[in-house]
């Protein structure tokens, strides 16, 4: 008898192999899956069909909230200027830097800055404000409206000191500190007269 080989391999070598080759051609069985198929949820249930249609749109939801939404921290609210004071002019302008510089997406162009800032004008300096938006309406185009560097320079020259550096130098000269206070309280004093 001729050696029986399978695939390169002899039979006879391979222990519990008998002479019968009929399983060599006999159908390979094929596994049923774990779990069948079954049709939608929707279709036998009505209630399961509303909590799937309520997941869907969770996660619709969920889906929709992984896009970075833009910081927007919370300023707080500035002070009114009513030009009565004008030492106040350089802290209201500052004030409306700082809130700019929080919400930048809100006040992206200079025309958005200027109505804000004049929004938080009262007494005489939005009264002067008033007639020069009034004249805009008959025609005549005021340049500050567009553009914040503009619109600040019309402040100082309308409502803020009148001798900026004499009068820094004033407040330099009777610049002390009083019992109690800390140099970092003469320091920014100093630094912001000086500036």
């Amino acid at each position: 008898m001729e050696p029986l080989e399978f695939h390169g391999v002899d039979l006879s070598t391979v222990p519990h192999v008998d002479n019968d080759l009929d399983w060599v051609n006999a159908p390979i069985p094929v596994s049923t899956p774990a779990f069948q198929i079954s049709p939608p949820v929707a279709d036998r249930n009505p209630v399961n069909s509303q909590l799937a249609e309520a997941l869907r749109q969770l996660s619709e939801n969920l889906n929709r909230g992984l896009t970075p939404r833009p910081h927007q921290s919370k300023a707080c609210i500035l002070d009114t200027f009513d030009s009565s004071n004008p030492h106040k002019l350089n802290h209201f302008l500052f004030q409306c830097r700082l809130f700019f510089h929080t919400n930048p997406l809100q006040f992206s162009t200079d025309e958005e800055k200027i109505n804000f800032a004049m929004t938080y004008l009262s007494s005489v300096a939005q009264d002067w404000f008033e007639v020069a938006l009034q004249q805009e309406n008959l025609g005549y185009m005021q340049s500050w409206l567009s553009t914040w560097h503009l619109f600040v320079d019309k402040l100082w020259v309308h409502f803020g000191l009148l001798d900026l550096v004499g009068d820094a130098a004033n407040l330099i000269d009777n610049l002390c500190m009083k019992p109690g206070d800390k140099i970092a309280t003469y320091n920014v004093e100093f630094m912001w007269y000086a500036a």
